[in-house]
């Protein structure tokens, strides 16, 4: 248990570093380069070991998402987005368990499973996590130009009325 917790701290700040220092300055050609971006801390977040309880998987990405969070100057998109990950995350195992189901003394690595079966869940996972993100980042920037367009619209009642 004491060797687990300490792997999975060194994975936390290994893949928190990779995605602050490395991914989040990369540029994804010059056309879309603005709008792709690359995510790999959801992967520390799908290699938990398969015991980690539900309020333990939803903490950890709580502390994973707003550390992404502030570095990426999002406000709770990425917290979001793991902790409903995180949430899913049964759902998604319970979905693609094999034939003989799951050996709970295993990592969910591709090396005590099939790669097929991996590849599936880190896709499936992917797409939750991605899809996730996209949404909210939308509704963010919407939000943003909502609240512009209604304080210039308030504005323009107030000059009104009282000029």
């Amino acid at each position: 248990m004491n060797n687990l917790l300490i792997l999975n701290t060194v994975r936390f700040f290994l893949f928190l570093g990779l995605q602050v220092l490395i991914l989040q300055q990369m540029i994804f050609g010059p056309i879309l380069g603005e709008y792709l971006k690359g995510f790999i801390y959801p992967l520390f977040l799908l290699l938990l070991p398969f015991r980690t309880s539900i309020e333990i998987l939803m903490l950890v990405g709580f502390a994973m998402g707003i550390a992404v969070d502030s570095m990426y100057d999002t406000i709770g998109v990425h917290a979001s987005a793991s902790v409903g990950l995180m949430a899913l995350r049964g759902y998604i195992l319970k979905r693609l368990q094999p034939k003989g189901g799951y050996n709970l003394n295993k990592g969910l690595t591709p090396a005590n499973y099939s790669l097929n079966w991996f590849l599936s869940y880190l896709a499936i996972s992917y797409a939750v996590f991605t899809l996730w993100v996209s949404v909210l980042e939308i509704f963010q920037i919407l939000m943003i130009s909502t609240n512009k367009s209604y304080r210039a619209l308030n504005m323009s009642y107030i000059h009104l009325r009282y000029f």
